[in-house]
């Protein structure tokens, strides 16, 4: 507490000599006043008066408080209109506008001339996304189509080893456990 506090404090205080800090604000938080849902609502008692009826119509909104219209847990709410997959057919003037633009049907359309200019493309050593740019079409296409040389892939697999050549024992033991794992399968 800085002096100037302390000092209006002191000057607040009662003629002593020893100052006590009061807290102006509640130790602990005070519980939740939920409204009791049975207020205002009518009663019919029977039985001699030993049993009490209730009758509580259905409220015209949900209430907060109500755990079987509002569950805690998101798995436990109702799920919510079902999401349509299919897009909506274009034709139909009633449907709202597409949230993002249809993608662009893929081309596989590869005919057998450039099917060997990629085979020849990929044997002079250009990658598969270049070659997929050239005749607009998917990479995965032209792996299918136009495979690597099996010369690189040797090479791939010996830049490998140098690598693992280098792991230390930690990377080692786990790349094993991973590869018994996959076994597994």
């Amino acid at each position: 507490m800085f002096a100037h506090q302390l000092a209006r404090r002191a000057s607040l205080a009662p003629s002593s000599s020893f100052t006590v800090a009061k807290r102006f604000y509640p130790a602990v938080k005070p519980p939740v006043k939920r409204p009791d849902p049975l207020r205002d609502v009518p009663a019919q008692k029977l039985d001699g008066g030993n049993l009490t009826f209730y009758h509580r119509p259905p409220p015209s909104s949900p209430s907060p408080y109500s755990m079987s219209t509002a569950p805690a847990s998101p798995l436990l709410r109702p799920p919510s209109t079902p999401v349509n997959l299919q897009p909506a057919p274009i034709s139909d003037p009633s449907a709202p506008p597409a949230l993002k633009p249809l993608p662009e049907p893929k081309k596989h359309h590869i005919t057998e001339a450039a099917a060997v200019e990629m085979r020849r493309l990929r044997a002079e050593g250009w990658s598969r996304l270049a070659v997929a740019r050239k005749f607009k079409c998917s990479p995965i296409l032209v792996s299918i189509v136009a495979p690597a040389p099996k010369q690189k892939y040797s090479e791939h697999w010996e830049n490998m080893e140098k690598v693992k050549e280098g792991w230390g024992p930690r990377k080692r033991v786990l790349r094993e456990v991973r590869a018994k794992r996959k076994e597994f399968w």
